[in-house]
C-alpha cells in the first residue's frame, strides 16, 4: 500500500472515530514513515520548492499527524482533517 493510501485511510478513519482511533491510526502512519526512514516532523522547514513534489508533501502531512497525536493537540485535528485533499490528494 502506498503512503498516500495509508495516510488517506488513517485520516478518514480518524474523522469518523475518536481519540483512541487517532492513536491507533497514528501508529500505522508512524510505521509507514519509519519504513521510509522518516519520522514525525519530517520536512518541517523544507523549502517550498521541495514540497511541490507530491511525495514530499504527503510525507510532511503524515509527519504532522504524528506531531498532533503525540502532542495531544486535538484542537488541531479538525483543521488537519480538512486539509486532506490539499496535502494528500486521492489522485
Amino acid at each position: 500500500m502506498s503512503l498516500r493510501e495509508i495516510v488517506r485511510n488513517a485520516v478518514l478513519t480518524i474523522d469518523s472515530g475518536d481519540v483512541g482511533e487517532a492513536k491507533v491510526q497514528a501508529e500505522i502512519v508512524r510505521k509507514a514513515l519509519k519504513d521510509r526512514g522518516l519520522d514525525k516532523g519530517c520536512h518541517v522547514g523544507a523549502s517550498p520548492s521541495f514540497l511541490t513534489e507530491d511525495k514530499h508533501t504527503i510525507e510532511w502531512y503524515a509527519g504532522q499527524l504524528l506531531d498532533i497525536v503525540d502532542s495531544e493537540a486535538w484542537f488541531a485535528m479538525n483543521s488537519f482533517i480538512n486539509c486532506l485533499d490539499k496535502f494528500c490528494p486521492e489522485k
